[in-house]
């Protein structure tokens, strides 16, 4: 007998052969042309480590860790209703109602 699978928005026991969706999502960190100083980003300003002490924080982590901030794939298996409540607002915000944001 195969695995019992659930839909990972809702939890239904989804059976063997049963309609279901994979959803995947790429998030990754947006560039708009133009390049600030964001010394703040970095925990360095005012009254805050040099450049040369935040490198030295970041050092601390793993690559996989740094890269987690700037590209993420996750993927879900979900049930046809969940899919469809996604396809109606993806971000669970009205995000499409509200008029949504522009990807550069």
């Amino acid at each position: 007998m195969p695995p019992l699978i659930h839909c990972q928005r809702c939890g239904r026991p989804l059976e063997a052969g049963e309609l279901k969706y994979a959803v995947r999502m790429d998030i990754c960190a947006d560039f708009d042309g133009h390049l600030q100083a964001r010394q703040s980003a970095l925990g360095v300003g005012e009254g805050e480590p040099s450049l040369e002490e935040a490198l030295t924080r970041a050092s601390a982590f793993s690559e996989e860790e740094l890269m987690a901030g700037v590209h993420q794939e996750l993927a879900f298996l979900v049930c046809p209703s969940c899919r469809a409540a996604l396809l109606r607002d993806p971000l669970g915000a009205g995000f499409l109602r509200g008029g949504g944001g522009m990807v550069q």
